[in-house]
C-alpha cells in the first residue's frame, strides 16, 4: 500500500503491506501490518546510494523504502528481499496499489468506515484524508494503526461486492493500472507476460527512439508530493542526419500551507521539499548542459550528482532544494541520434513514461523539424505518453 504523497522513484512509499494467500482461486488467508513491523528483523542490507547519502546515513534499507529503482520488477525484488528477511515468506508475486486507485473502487462501491475508528473514507480526497489520520494530522486521527484494518475492510469491500458492481469495478481497476496507481509483478512468467502485454507491470523499456522519464524520489520526510507542483516543458531540435537536440524543464513550486493539517504534513524539513530527482534519457544520450534557478535567480551551471546507466537508459540524478514557499526550475539539455532515418522521411518519436503512483502533472512539448515550423502539444502524464512527427518532403 503506497503512498504518492511521498514519491520513491519506483513508486510511494510503502506505509503498510498485506500478505495474501489464494488456493485454487480463492483467498484463503490475508494479513496486513505496518510496513515498519520489518524494521528490527531485518538490520544487514545496506540502502541504495542516494538513499543513503541524503536520508538514511548508514542506517539499514527499511521495508517502506524499498521502492527505489524505476524499475517496478527490480523494486519489487527489493520488497520480497526485505519482506522474507523478515517473515521467511517467499512471494508468488508483488502488486503495488495507492490510495488514488482506492478512491476509483469507493466511488463505486461506497463509503468506509474501520471500527472503532469514527473516520469516514470516502472517494473524494481519499489519498489527502488518509495522509491526515495516518500521520495523526488533526486530533483524533489514529496514525498508522488505521492501516491494516482499513487495508482489510477495502478488501472485504471488494470480494464482497455485488455481481452488479464487478463491470464497473473491473474498469476502474483497469484505468488505475493505465495510470500506475495499480502496478503488478509475478515469478510466474505467463502472468508477468500478460500484465507486461497489458502496460501494467512498471518495467524500465528502452525504444528505439527517443524517451524520457522524470522520477522524484522525496526524502524531506514529509508529504510534500501532496502539495508540491510541477510544470514540465521538453523542446526537441531535429536535424535532417537524425542528430536530435533536447531540452527539458521542470519547474517545481512549493506553496505554504495556511492549513493546520497540511501543515502538519510538512513540518519534518521545515517546508522544504527535498528531492532526488532522476531523468531517464535514451542510453545514446550526450549530456551537454543542467542549471538549476531559486526563486527566479539566475540559471546557475551545475553538475549531476551520478550519471549512471542501467535497464539500456541513461539516469542523470541530482539532489535538489526547493525552498518552503519557493520555487526552482532544473533545465537539462541533451543530445543524441534518437530520429529513426532508416526510412525516407524521416521519423521522430517520443515516448514518455509516467512514474510509478505519481500525480498527475502537466506537460508542454515542442518538437521542430528540419525545414518545418515547431509543433506543440499540451497534455499530461495522467499516463504514458507518445509524441510523433514524420519530416516535410
Amino acid at each position: 500500500l503506497a503512498n504518492p504523497g511521498e514519491e520513491r522513484p519506483g513508486g510511494g512509499y510503502i506505509g503498510a503491506v498485506g500478505q495474501l494467500d489464494f488456493s485454487d482461486g480463492a483467498l484463503t488467508a490475508n494479513i496486513f501490518r505496518d510496513s515498519t513491523f520489518s524494521d528490527p528483523l531485518v538490520t544487514n542490507i545496506p540502502a541504495p546510494t542516494p538513499l543513503d547519502v541524503h536520508l538514511f546515513h548508514g542506517h539499514p534499507w527499511e521495508l517502506a523504502d524499498a521502492g527505489w529503482s524505476l524499475d517496478f520488477p527490480t523494486a519489487a525484488a527489493a520488497v520480497e528481499r526485505i519482506y522474507t528477511a523478515a517473515t521467511g515468506v517467499h512471494p508468488d508475486g508483488v502488486i503495488e496499489v495507492d490510495p488514488v486507485a482506492l478512491a476509483g473502487v469507493l466511488a463505486i462501491t461506497g463509503q468506509i468506515t474501520v471500527p472503532p475508528y469514527p473516520q469516514i473514507i470516502t472517494s473524494i480526497d481519499v489519498l489527502l484524508d488518509l495522509n491526515y489520520i495516518t500521520n495523526k494530522a488533526r486530533p483524533g486521527d489514529p496514525g498508522k494503526a488505521y492501516l491494516p484494518p482499513f487495508g482489510h475492510a477495502v478488501l472485504d469491500r471488494l470480494l464482497g461486492a455485488p455481481l452488479g458492481q464487478m463491470p464497473a469495478l473491473a474498469q476502474s481497476l483497469a484505468l488505475s493500472a493505465q495510470q500506475k496507481h495499480i502496478t503488478f509483478f509475478f515469478h510466474n512468467a505467463q502472468l508477468e507476460e500478460l500484465v507486461s502485454g497489458a502496460g501494467a507491470a512498471g518495467q524500465v523499456i528502452s525504444p528505439l527512439s527517443d524517451a524520457l522519464e522524470v522520477a522524484d524520489g522525496n526524502l524531506s520526510g514529509t508529504k510534500g508530493d501532496l502539495f508540491v507542483t510541477r510544470q514540465l516543458s521538453f523542446q526537441a531540435l531535429v536535424g535532417a542526419d537524425g542528430q536530435v537536440h533536447d531540452q527539458l524543464a521542470i519547474t517545481y513550486q512549493d506553496p505554504v500551507q495556511k492549513n493546520p493539517a497540511n501543515a502538519h504534513l510538512m513540518i519534518s524539513s521545515g517546508g522544504a521539499y527535498r528531492d532526488y530527482l532522476q531523468v531517464v534519457v535514451p542510453e545514446t544520450a550526450q549530456l551537454d548542459g543542467m542549471t538549476v534557478s531559486v526563486n527566479g535567480g539566475s540559471a546557475m551551471q551545475v553538475a549531476p550528482e551520478e550519471l549512471s546507466f542501467d535497464f539500456q537508459r541513461e539516469e542523470i540524478g541530482y539532489w535538489l532544494i526547493v525552498p518552503y514557499g519557493g520555487r526552482a526550475t532544473v533545465t537539462i539539455s541533451y543530445e543524441g541520434p534518437f530520429a529513426d532515418i532508416s526510412q525516407s522521411p524521416e521519423r521522430y518519436t517520443l515516448m514518455w513514461t509516467k512514474q510509478t503512483d505519481a500525480l498527475t502533472w502537466p506537460i508542454e512539448v515542442s518538437v521542430t523539424m528540419p525545414d518545418a515550423a515547431p509543433r506543440h502539444w499540451t497534455s499530461d502524464l495522467s499516463i504514458d505518453r507518445s509524441f510523433s512527427l514524420i519530416a516535410a518532403h
